[in-house]
């Protein structure tokens, strides 16, 4: 991909901003290391008041909203299997909050109920 260089910047630093956001208010537990038996590697794995977040970033290409859902459902039901783990591991409560940026620079946080939600 021609552009996978700018995409994977900019992806990191996404990831940089909320990680320094939240490294004042929750605990990071992981950041791009293989959590669960299922070998996924999320952007990041928070705690915060007895409550673990999975944290994933992501930059789709199309700018349309339908593709931002798209992508918020996809990460949601890929995480879904290692929240359960964590949460039994951890024995708290978790949540996988995708978070979907546009290329053109939006943000957008969704939680399982498909309301914005952060935990920072």
């Amino acid at each position: 991909m021609r552009y996978s260089g700018l995409y994977l910047a900019t992806h990191n630093s996404v990831v940089a901003r909320i990680r320094n956001a939240a490294a004042n208010k929750c605990e990071v537990l992981a950041e791009n290391q293989v959590c669960g038996s299922n070998g996924l590697r999320p952007d990041l794995v928070i705690r915060k008041n007895n409550r673990v977040f999975i944290i994933n970033v992501t930059i789709p290409f199309d700018n349309h909203i339908a593709a931002l859902d798209s992508a918020a459902r996809e990460r949601t039901k890929r995480y879904k299997a290692l929240s359960e783990e964590l949460s039994s591991i951890h024995g708290s409560d978790s949540e996988v909050l995708p978070f979907v940026h546009w290329a053109l620079g939006t943000p957008k946080m969704m939680n399982y109920s498909g309301t914005s939600a952060a935990p920072v």
